[in-house]
């Protein structure tokens, strides 16, 4: 999936070219309507972490998930090593800022009352809704999306004149 990156104006500062809304709209990301791709799994199987390192290290950031959540193991995601357990939902954006990022694996520990699965089921919940409250989307050109959706052959078209 593919969409022009509305920029957030207010990034880094309110200067001469800063959009009263990008102010309201408080956004600590450098783009305001990122795509948040995940992979969720069921079961792990026989997932070894080693078997990626070298995908993740050789793909683009941006032809990867940003969260691979392998409901009863672990988690996939892309992370600061000065900062662990904090994973960016959005890595093509960490890797241009602060911090030591690179993709990490980590096994869930169930807590006492719960198990692995819920765990990592509630975090993978936990960046979506948060990735819903600090995405904006502006409504989309219903015409461009109707002309693109309305076929028409010259042939069969008719001129009054």
């Amino acid at each position: 999936m593919h969409r022009p990156w509305i920029e957030n104006t207010a990034y880094g500062g309110i200067s001469d070219h800063t959009y009263m809304s990008d102010v309201l709209w408080v956004s600590p990301h450098r783009y305001l309507n990122h795509l948040y791709s995940f992979l969720s799994c069921i079961d792990a199987g026989d997932f070894d972490f080693d078997k990626i390192r070298g995908l993740l290290t050789t793909s683009d950031v941006n032809h990867l998930p940003s969260t691979a959540v392998l409901l009863n193991r672990s988690i996939v995601g892309y992370g600061d090593r000065a900062n662990p357990g904090a994973l960016s939902r959005y890595p093509n954006e960490a890797i241009k800022e602060d911090g030591d990022w690179e993709w990490c694996y980590a096994n869930t520990i169930a807590p006492q009352t719960g198990s692995v699965e819920g765990a990592n089921l509630s975090l993978l919940y936990a960046y979506l809704v948060q990735h819903l409250m600090r995405t904006r989307l502006d409504p989309p050109d219903i015409y461009e999306y109707v002309a693109n959706n309305v076929a028409m052959r010259k042939s069969s078209l008719e001129w009054a004149s």
